[in-house]
């Protein structure tokens, strides 16, 4: 049997972009997702704003560390007296120089970017042209991703991908995945081993995180995600290719905290990708990550 890819519609676009993007700063895997699928999909500017991960973080009110926030602020100062251009302040403190303010905050599980705040940053960035569908994979201790909705997910995202022009944005729990970067990570143990996981381990990183997804591969009667994370040392610049049942568990993350998928898609498609997700049993509704 062949093996079967299905990407996702605009794909060549967004991966020119993606591939110059560099990786993420330190609390923006959400807002730098958005950055190179918008732009791929040609929203380049909004209001005279370059929609980028900096923006597209103001929008949707990433918080950061009390510490970088302090760091940000002299930083600033610096600018502002002349002693740094903000060019030379991006080369030389890349993880904390953004060009808008961000709130901070003193506890970790709030740091970061949130479900609401992608959703938010994207129909504002956008004009309204664009929205995000959110479907929890757990929510209020029930759990939705089930071996048998989460199949029937997966094949209706081979299906429709092209149809409704989606593109998809995952939040899960890393340590849950196939380890990219093992010396054993590579597409024979991926497609033929009985238990990958003891084969390959798992990602030994452990933390929730927003990634994007851009297609998936069938062979043999099983389907695999490929990923494009947001920091390039992991995988294969970037890329790397997870077994949808381990997706899944990783989706669902086990952690206090819930996860699921963000269905990019043009407005004008909202009520029809909506209608179908509910009849097959999810909810459409944010989530607490």
């Amino acid at each position: 049997m062949c093996i079967k890819t299905y990407l996702f519609s605009s794909f060549q676009e967004i991966h020119k972009i993606y591939k110059c993007a560099g990786s993420q700063k330190k609390n923006t895997c959400g807002s730098f997702t958005l950055a190179y699928i918008l732009n791929g999909l040609g929203f380049i500017s909004h209001n005279k704003h370059k929609i980028d991960e900096d923006y597209l973080a103001y929008l949707s009110g990433v918080q950061i560390s009390r510490e970088d926030y302090i760091r940000l602020e002299k930083i600033k100062k610096n600018i502002q007296e002349g002693n740094l251009s903000p060019k030379e302040a991006e080369k030389n403190f890349p993880d904390v120089y953004y060009r808008y303010e961000l709130p901070y905050s003193e506890k970790d599980s709030e740091i970061g970017t949130s479900c609401e705040g992608i959703i938010r940053a994207c129909e504002i960035s956008t004009d309204n042209k664009m929205t995000a569908i959110p479907v929890p994979s757990i929510r209020n201790g029930v759990l939705y991703f089930t071996e048998k909705r989460f199949s029937q997910l997966t094949r209706f995202i081979i299906e429709f991908r092209k149809n409704y022009s989606f593109q998809i944005i995952l939040n899960y729990r890393t340590d849950k995945l196939l380890y990219m970067n093992s010396k054993n990570y590579n597409l024979f143990n991926l497609f033929f081993s009985k238990d990958p996981v003891k084969l390959i381990e798992n990602d030994p990183w452990a933390e929730g995180h927003f990634v994007s997804t851009c297609g998936i591969i069938e062979y043999q009667g099983k389907e695999f995600y490929i990923i494009r994370d947001t920091y390039k040392n992991k995988g294969y610049e970037g890329y790397h290719i997870q077994p949808a049942d381990i997706l899944r568990k990783a989706l669902i993350r086990n952690d206090d905290r819930e996860g699921g998928m963000l269905f990019i898609i043009p407005e004008n498609y909202k009520k029809d990708i909506e209608k179908v997700i509910t009849e097959m049993g999810f909810v459409i509704d944010t989530w607490d990550n």
